[in-house]
């Protein structure tokens, strides 16, 4: 490992460090495998790095967003969450959640689900994040109950519209049909002789259980064949959520064009959201290496680009609703993405309740920390390189080092 003083590696953004960089007190800063953006980069230099190469074409260019939100967190950067958005959505996932509990329960009976209807869902958090898409999204994630299918599906549904907002080339509808895809893309799931610690997936699957658990997406694809006014291209994407670009996903294994880009959105945002939580016996991962996780299966070619940095311009190297330890000590969550700014978020501290923008601030964080209310882990090199929110019996063999 290498601290920041004595590091002096030649480094190019957009490649992954091959060591550990850590703070003066020990703490790891930067992770090895962990892909330098130009702020990392500038740190480093700034500590006494020798030289600092900029490579634009392997670089995540934070300024390839579509800018909807950019002005929006510009302007909210200094601003606190507010009690009574924080009391509208709750009131707004409660009922969503119901909603899609109905539906699901409809067209399981075989019954009409109305398009219109279940394009409100999707259109109603859209006005929210239009208003605050950093207290939308923390809302969103801290209330969700990834056990429960349809608090998934909303969840799957806000943050694939997010993850698509930032995409230039999505226009209002293929958003819209983002986040009705992810509404419906889990009700397959009812359909299946499955036991609920299988259906959840609290438990490692078995293989047998996996054969009929990978069969999910079929079933939905078949379900919502029977919603009038559902595109063809939301269809496939709810088809198609679980396959990866190089063709090891499931159910069909189809990857690279077979995968349209709501899918691909989707599959992102559905691997984002499984490693952060506890799945197939495994504890839950800290959204900071969840990330970078991700970020390393766009380099192995399973992931999409467009998708993952769309991600990353919405949740920050330092993802909203995650902690850090500052560099005075304190422990601080992050309210505020303040993309593309990734390593300097807006925090609010634990102890004073102080709101910092570390924009405007010449504090910075020295290390990740735990959610205090769960039992986060830490993934090491090897399972940051390998897609582990996939059921392992799924996974693909002998995957390389990227």
């Amino acid at each position: 490992m290498g601290t920041l003083a004595e590091s002096g590696h030649q480094l190019n953004v957009g490649e992954l460090l091959q060591e550990d960089i850590l703070s003066s007190s020990g703490d790891v800063l930067y992770r090895a495998g962990e892909p330098i953006t130009a702020d990392i980069a500038a740190t480093i230099q700034r500590h006494g790095l020798r030289r600092v190469l900029q490579d634009s074409e392997q670089a995540f260019d934070s300024s390839a967003t579509s800018g909807i939100h950019r002005q929006q967190r510009l302007k909210m950067a200094n601003e606190p969450y507010s009690q009574e958005r924080a009391a509208v959505l709750r009131r707004l996932i409660d009922e969503s959640t119901f909603k899609i509990r109905e539906m699901t329960a409809t067209l399981h009976g075989r019954g009409r689900v109305d398009w219109q209807d279940l394009a409100e869902i999707p259109s109603r958090f859209a006005k929210q994040s239009e208003q605050d898409i950093d207290q939308t999204l923390s809302s969103t994630l801290h209330q969700s109950e990834y056990h429960e299918l349809s608090s998934h599906c909303l969840t799957l549904s806000t943050l694939g519209m997010m993850i698509a907002q930032e995409i230039p080339g999505c226009d209002v509808d293929e958003i819209l049909d983002v986040g009705i895809a992810g509404s419906l893309h889990e009700m397959g799931l009812g359909e299946l002789e499955l036991g609920p610690e299988a259906r959840s997936r609290r438990s490692e699957l078995s293989a047998s259980d996996f054969a009929t658990y990978s069969r999910h997406p079929i079933v939905a694809y078949q379900l919502c064949g029977s919603i009038s006014g559902l595109s063809d291209r939301a269809r496939m994407g709810i088809q198609h959520v679980h396959e990866q670009l190089d063709g090891t996903g499931f159910p069909h294994g189809v990857g690279g064009s077979q995968v349209n880009r709501i899918a691909r959105i989707l599959n992102v945002a559905d691997a984002y959201l499984t490693l952060q939580n506890s799945l197939d016996g495994r504890p839950a991962v800290k959204p900071y290496d969840a990330l970078v996780c991700l970020l390393h299966q766009v380099r192995a070619g399973r992931c999409d680009a467009e998708a993952v940095r769309g991600l990353l311009n919405l949740v920050s190297l330092f993802p909203v609703g995650s902690f850090v330890r500052l560099d005075d000590a304190r422990i601080a969550r992050v309210i505020r993405s303040n993309s593309p700014y990734y390593t300097k978020p807006t925090v609010v501290t634990l102890d004073t309740d102080e709101l910092i923008n570390l924009r405007e601030s010449d504090l910075q964080i020295v290390a990740i920390e735990a959610n205090p209310s769960s039992q986060e882990i830490r993934l090491q090199q090897d399972e940051l390189q390998r897609p582990i929110w996939i059921p392992s019996v799924h996974q693909p063999q002998g995957t390389s080092t990227v």
